[in-house]
């Protein structure tokens, strides 16, 4: 639910990236701590949702959409289906896991 929120989308897809794999280009974003070790960041001209970031992860998540070739990027499965909206019942292919991956 806290993703639904922090990014206005009933539906958000991320790809976990390696934290020591990833880098800014060009204009840094701003961020600020949504919640105990969690930061997240977002463009600073338009708002929009970049990343998320557990602190004791190793992975960094970026929304796909804010992507320039987000059709590179294709979900391979749900995550915190148990908070799904209860108008949402969209059939989906994907493989649908209650609570978010361990």
């Amino acid at each position: 639910m806290s993703c639904r929120k922090a990014t206005g989308a009933m539906h958000t897809v991320w790809a976990v990236i390696e934290h020591a794999h990833f880098h800014w280009l060009g204009m840094m974003p701003s961020s600020y701590a949504s919640s105990p070790k969690v930061q997240r960041t977002f463009c600073p001209t338009c708002g929009t949702s970049l990343t998320y970031r557990h602190m004791d992860e190793a992975t960094i998540d970026v929304t796909v959409a804010s992507l320039d070739h987000p059709e590179h990027f294709s979900p391979q499965v749900e995550i915190w289906t148990s908070d799904q909206l209860i108008w949402d019942k969209q059939p989906h292919d994907l493989p649908q896991l209650l609570q978010d991956i361990e």
